[in-house]
């Protein structure tokens, strides 16, 4: 009788223990769900500069971003458009109208040309598409347009025109231009590169090589043309779902993770030199909202300029491309 008692005992015990630890193992599962992860933004595409790891970063002061911002769908350019536009906008150029095609290496270039003084070529790169144009001797004397009278009628004859996206001016700069090779006696005093960008609703639209600036217009002194680069403008652009953006906290957590891209990095004495990026703190002093393409859709990024530090006390201005919305979001209806 008495073994009979102990035996009850001993499983009365055993069950009182594996309730226990079961209990236990529950408390402890709920209290780690307390601790959620951080909200990150996507793995930015790869960048010119690779991230410093460890590096600290903050703002100068906090940025006031809104909470949510639109995404975009959009159909990109055609081939065939482009061509056509291209071979409309060839006699205005003074260029033969018979064009000649070649694929090598895996490109695709159509060119229309005015045999050793200019030509417009369209490329065509694992889907992506742009034009280049060069004139190193010109068809028409100087001063028949203003450089920027010149240069807003190149536009017009070689920027598609996409409802919903505007074209604006984002700066330019003198030369000297390297590669620049120009042929007109007497030779042109000076020349000036334009700088323009596409924009939704008044926010600039990166490129797929999250360039600002897609498009690129050399003039000179005499209002003559010398060289060109357009990346075209997306079409069809149509407002999609509505993302929630990331708090300033939220970008800080997705910088120390690893989840930018540095876009340009140089010393503040030197901005036309790229330079490796050295630093162990970075301070960000200017927060843009800016649009990058995934998928056939516009999406929100944050384009972020501040200042480097490294150990040594070296300053170095930089960008960092950054998503703007959590990953997982759904960006698509």
């Amino acid at each position: 009788m008495n073994k009979r008692l102990i035996l009850i005992a001993i499983i009365f015990l055993l069950i009182a223990i594996a309730v226990f630890l079961f209990v236990s193992r529950q408390r402890e599962a709920g209290l780690t769900g307390l601790t959620p992860s951080p909200t990150l933004a996507p793995p930015a595409p790869s960048g010119i500069f690779p991230q410093p790891t460890n590096a600290v970063f903050s703002f100068a002061s906090p940025p006031g971003t809104p909470s949510t911002a639109p995404s975009y769908t959009f159909v990109p350019p055609t081939l065939a458009s482009i061509e056509s536009m291209v071979g409309r906008s060839a006699q205005a150029l003074d260029l033969s109208s018979t064009p000649s095609s070649l694929i090598r290496d895996g490109v695709y270039t159509k060119t229309w040309s005015r045999p050793g003084e200019a030509k417009v070529v369209v490329t065509q790169k694992n889907n992506a598409i742009g034009i280049t144009f060069q004139q190193a001797k010109s068809s028409q004397p100087p001063g028949v347009f203003t450089p920027d009278v010149a240069v807003q009628q190149f536009l017009l004859s070689l920027v598609p025109i996409s409802p919903g996206i505007t074209v604006y001016a984002a700066g330019s700069s003198s030369g000297p231009f390297d590669g620049l090779l120009v042929l007109d006696t007497p030779s042109p005093s000076s020349y000036k590169n334009y700088l323009f960008s596409y924009a939704v609703d008044q926010k600039p639209i990166l490129t797929s090589a999250l360039s600002l600036t897609p498009v690129s217009v050399i003039a000179d002194s005499g209002g003559i043309i010398r060289s060109a680069s357009i990346v075209p403008p997306p079409t069809a652009v149509q407002a999609a779902v509505s993302l929630a953006l990331l708090s300033p906290e939220q970008i800080l957590a997705s910088l120390a993770a690893g989840r930018g891209t540095l876009l340009d990095v140089h010393n503040p004495q030197t901005p036309e030199q790229g330079e490796l990026p050295a630093f162990s703190a970075f301070t960000i002093t200017d927060v843009k909202i800016v649009y990058a393409p995934q998928n056939n859709m516009l999406l929100p990024a944050f384009y972020l300029s501040g200042t480097g530090t490294a150990p040594a006390g070296k300053a170095q201005q930089a960008i960092i491309f950054l998503w703007a919305f959590q990953e997982g979001a759904k960006t698509q209806l």
